[in-house]
């Protein structure tokens, strides 16, 4: 009777076991691809939300190209409004000239700027009391680039005017047209700030704080002067044929002027009185050789 009851139960156990088993090694399996595919479901989603806004991203791209074509445009527009001719006669300044001709003629420029500026400040029939001052250009053929121009401190020449605080004075009106009018001057972009009206009407007196940017035109710039040539001696750099001071032979220079006997080599060795060009006034020195 023992025996009989004894199989039934053990095939019961292997039963359950087994079962565990199964239930086991199903859950083992269901559960990895259950999060896989609800990782899938959720890709998908974000995949049509995506999918569903890439026209809104198509347009807001045009939108922005446009945008950055209409800001170069008017970019371009007001540069050809306000930057600078290479023509010095012309108030302009040839920054493409080697670096002795450039300090010639930087004084020409910044006194071309002064008329400007001279004009503008009169501008809505004001009395000027304190006019503005452009700064003078430096002397030295090595630094007139890095200093007066900006160059290579900004990747493109320009010059930069804080020209301080002027003072004019007139009507109400007349002040603020001359006050509004240098967002206007011709050639240069130019900032007014800071107005401070006082008196009594009709008379008043009204201060401000000035500055100018200028934009250099040009398609190239002569390179740098060696510091070893420009400091080679007090006259300057040495005559000689094939040196530097050629282009201030259409200066002063006297009869002798470069590669003339007391040039390099002579008694007056280079940068003597005898060729040469002075870097603060960009003329050659008279020769002494007879």
């Amino acid at each position: 009777m023992l025996k009989f009851f004894k199989w039934p139960l053990t095939w019961l156990v292997i039963f359950v076991c087994l079962s565990l088993i199964a239930l086991a090694f199903g859950f083992t399996r269901y559960q990895p691809e259950e999060a896989a595919a609800s990782k899938y479901n959720s890709n998908a989603q974000d995949a049509n939300t995506i999918g569903d806004q890439l026209p809104q991203a198509k347009k807001r791209v045009e939108n922005a190209e446009k945008l950055v074509t209409e800001m170069a445009s008017q970019w371009t527009t007001m540069l050809d409004q306000h930057r600078i001719g290479t023509n010095v006669a012309n108030g302009g300044i040839n920054i493409g000239e080697n670096p002795f001709q450039l300090v010639v003629d930087a004084p020409k420029f910044r006194n071309s700027i002064q008329r400007d500026v001279n004009q503008q400040i009169k501008a809505g029939g004001v009395k000027v009391l304190v006019g503005p001052y452009v700064t003078d250009p430096p002397q030295e053929s090595d630094q007139i680039l890095a200093t007066y121009f900006n160059y290579p401190a900004i990747p493109f020449p320009v010059v930069i005017f804080n020209l301080g605080q002027v003072q004019v004075q007139g009507t109400w009106n007349q002040i603020m047209k001359n006050y509004k009018s240098w967002a206007h001057m011709p050639n240069y972009f130019a900032v007014s700030d800071g107005l401070q009206i006082a008196g009594t009407a009709p008379y008043l007196t009204g201060t401000y704080s000035v500055s100018i940017v200028g934009y250099i035109q040009g398609k190239s710039i002569f390179p740098s002067v060696p510091t070893s040539q420009v400091q080679g001696s007090t006259g300057g750099v040495g005559g000689g044929p094939a040196g530097l001071g050629g282009p201030a032979g259409r200066g002063r220079g006297g009869p002798m002027g470069p590669g003339g006997p007391m040039g390099p080599g002579g008694p007056m060795g280079p940068g003597g009185p005898a060729g040469g060009v002075n870097h603060k006034t960009g003329f050659g020195k008279p020769t002494m050789g007879g």
